[in-house]
């Protein structure tokens, strides 16, 4: 199991921004993965909901209480500018000046070493690589739910850094932990791997693939690779090109050239064996996740 956040707990708190009704398998395990690391869910997790219906709200909010979670704001409308500006100002308006934001995605689930509580001591952030989990049959399964009793390293066994491969320019590395006010300014999200501080004489970068001014920790899972998760992946691609609110558009079409429908009702969508082959040659040691 992952090391827990300790002490720490009464001062981290968790903020997503999820379209949850579009994959509750996973989120059953999402909230229950972040209740066992410490946060408390009742007071310290802040969930955006992306719900486009009456009874999509309804639903998402039932499954939210089921988790404890109480601290929820609903949506119409989903962007990358809109998660950012919000995220921005729930850090300078909501988090305690003492407090740390753990800021993680619908498919994110990260962890922390042993020593976690001595890092923070001395860093303002932590960061942490994604590494991608896949089924060991080369298909894109549906991700079966919490009470089915299968854990996710069971249904996901497979690791492979398959972001870093296929969209090297592309975020693969993740602010894990980041303080509230750094030099006594809150820092600000640019995107979701990367937040700025302005300081009294310069403007301080951190995050992004070069590690700045953040202690590595490790991988972290990425469970993304699932029929729920591509049919996800291809209503924001589908949502970007149509409001082109997103330049930047290669990591989504480099991950959807991963697979290949089978042609078969009912069966699996399937790895092209060219990705096949890739994920064979990239194949690493899981986080423990």
């Amino acid at each position: 199991m992952p090391a827990t956040l300790g002490h720490l707990s009464s001062r981290i708190f968790l903020w997503s921004m999820q379209r949850v009704c579009s994959n509750m398998e996973l989120a059953s395990f999402w909230f229950r993965h972040y209740a066992a690391l410490g946060i408390h869910m009742r007071t310290h997790a802040h969930i955006v909901v992306h719900a486009t219906s009456v009874d999509e709200t309804a639903r998402a909010r039932r499954f939210l209480h089921e988790h404890n979670v109480s601290h929820i704001t609903f949506v119409q409308e989903f962007s990358s500018a809109i998660k950012t500006a919000m995220v921005n100002a729930f850090i300078r308006n909501e988090i305690p000046h003492d407090g740390w934001l753990l800021y993680a995605d619908a498919d994110e689930f990260f962890s922390y070493p042993l020593d976690v509580v001595r890092l923070l001591r001395h860093s303002p952030a932590l960061c942490s690589s994604m590494v991608d989990r896949l089924s060991s049959d080369v298909t894109v399964p549906r991700v079966r739910p919490w009470a089915d009793g299968a854990s996710l390293p069971m249904q996901f066994p497979l690791c492979a850094p398959l972001r870093q491969r296929i969209a090297p320019g592309g975020g693969w590395m993740k602010l894990t932990l980041l303080r509230a006010r750094i030099r006594g300014a809150p820092p600000a999200y640019i995107n979701t791997h990367v937040a700025l501080v302005n300081a009294t004489k310069r403007l301080l970068r951190f995050g992004g693939n070069g590690r700045q001014r953040c202690t590595y920790t490790g991988s972290f899972s990425h469970y993304m690779h699932s029929e729920q998760g591509y049919a996800i992946l291809r209503d924001k691609l589908a949502l970007y090109e149509r409001t082109r609110r997103m330049i930047n558009l290669q990591v989504y079409r480099a991950h959807l050239a991963l697979v290949e429908k089978s042609g078969v009702a009912g069966s699996h969508q399937r790895f092209t064996a060219a990705a096949a082959g890739l994920i064979g040659n990239l194949s690493t040691a899981c986080p423990l996740t």
